[in-house]
């Protein structure tokens, strides 16, 4: 369940409203937040994010907000909308393009399937001592 809770400067004055989550809505998954300056557009968000499955909902870039529709055929740079159009360009079976899909839906889209292939930043961090991986 996201929660919203108020923010406070040295003086107790509110200034601003954070809306914190864990990853998926597991005990396990990482903590989320996202800062607003007002506590309807706060509101608004945390049911966004519990809608969402307790994700970051789609469309939605920290700390900018919700990405302009007119900006850009958001869709067509997808991670998972451009995986498949590659299997599916592949010169293979149809029985291999089906298994690779297969894989890419089990494996790689439940973490990066919203991911935008064009971001320079990488999701990605490792964790040397446990080699477990964490989208960032």
């Amino acid at each position: 369940m996201a929660s919203l809770t108020p923010r406070k400067n040295k003086a107790g004055h509110v200034t601003s409203y954070q809306v914190k989550w864990r990853d998926g809505g597991s005990a396990s998954g990482d903590w989320q937040t996202e800062r607003f300056d007002d506590e309807p557009s706060a509101e608004v968000f945390k049911e966004a994010v519990e809608e969402a499955g307790h994700n970051w909902p789609f469309g939605w870039v920290k700390g900018k907000g919700y990405i302009d529709p007119a900006a850009a055929d958001q869709l067509r740079y997808r991670f998972d909308r451009w995986a498949v159009a590659s299997v599916e360009n592949r010169t293979a079976s149809k029985r291999y393009k089906q298994q690779r899909i297969r894989a890419l839906e089990m494996y790689m889209f439940p973490t990066f399937g919203n991911c935008d292939i064009r971001s320079a930043v990488s999701a990605v961090t490792q964790f040397p001592s446990s080699g477990h991986l964490s989208v960032t």
